[in-house]
């Protein structure tokens, strides 16, 4: 239950990283346009 616990929590930090550096991504292309 901790170890599956720990597994989501890490997954939807992963998902939350890519998700902002995405959106850093886009605001970096539309800056440089």
């Amino acid at each position: 239950m901790q170890v599956n616990y720990i597994c989501s929590s890490l997954f939807v930090l992963k998902e939350v990283c890519f998700l902002d550096g995405f959106v850093t991504r886009m605001k970096c292309k539309l800056d440089s346009l």
